[in-house]
């Protein structure tokens, strides 16, 4: 979807933000959205955030690793 290197310029889109009071709304530059980016290397479009985007949060890693450790000890009984 998008090279890399290539860039895209966004301003505030104040119509939208008044629809929606509370959110910040973007909307992509004539120029780079027309050209698919800065550089003109990118896809052409809109493009939304879907799942794998963003690499997973490191501390949400090693917490769910911690509680899969501690919650097995704590299901063994070795006086039984």
């Amino acid at each position: 979807m998008f090279f890399n290197a290539d860039w895209r310029v966004f301003e505030f889109d104040e119509d939208e933000m008044k629809k929606n009071a509370g959110f910040f709304v973007l909307k992509e530059s004539e120029e780079t959205e027309k050209k698919g980016g800065g550089m003109g290397r990118s896809d052409i479009g809109v493009f939304g955030i879907v799942p794998g985007d963003f690499p997973p949060e490191v501390e949400e890693e090693i917490a769910a690793n911690k509680a899969q450790v501690d919650d097995e000890a704590t299901k063994q009984n070795p006086s039984a």
